[in-house]
């Protein structure tokens, strides 16, 4: 194969991976072991060990925003070890069955209402809260989720856009 199609196809991947962060494939760990992968195997033409550590860095920011972000979506609205749990499975389960029902889009969406709703459901049975209180650390649940999903997105395409950058352009 030529190095062309080789890149053609690992910006395919990487974007693949962007594209499931929701659904917790680790789409930014995934662009950083691309970059360290070409730099070892090219041997540091397109990418040097620095470009690593900038992808690590953005990929392990990415993390503690998901867990910051989750930590305040749920417990800062009053949940209980069992809303935690509930908005951690709901979003795994919510990711399988909406990718069922339409896939791609389905489990994008799948992951923020599986979390919301499973978030609700232990809160009211297990937790013992109201509805009310149910709905308001459900929408906390959901809230963290887009919070998380916003920031990883964001990074993502970054890497993205720098891999390609790279790639194609500066040669």
């Amino acid at each position: 194969m030529t190095p062309l199609i080789i890149q053609i196809i690992v910006f395919i991947v990487l974007f693949a991976g962007i594209l499931f962060i929701p659904v917790g494939v680790p789409g930014t760990f995934m662009a950083a072991a691309a970059v360290l992968i070409w730099r070892l195997a090219e041997g540091g033409d397109t990418f040097l060990m620095r470009h690593f550590i900038v992808f690590l860095v953005l990929a392990v920011s990415g993390e503690v925003v998901e867990q910051i972000s989750s930590i305040f979506g749920t417990k800062k609205r009053g949940a209980s070890k069992y809303g935690m749990a509930g908005a951690f499975l709901g979003g795994i389960a919510g990711a399988v069955l909406g990718s069922m029902v339409i896939p791609l889009a389905g489990t994008i969406i799948g992951v923020f209402v599986g979390s919301f709703a499973l978030t609700v459901i232990l809160e009211m049975t297990l937790g013992r809260k109201t509805r009310a209180e149910g709905m308001r650390i459900g929408v906390g649940a959901l809230i963290g989720k887009l919070v998380a999903g916003t920031y990883k997105y964001a990074i993502g395409i970054i890497m993205l856009f720098l891999i390609a950058w790279r790639f194609w352009v500066k040669k």
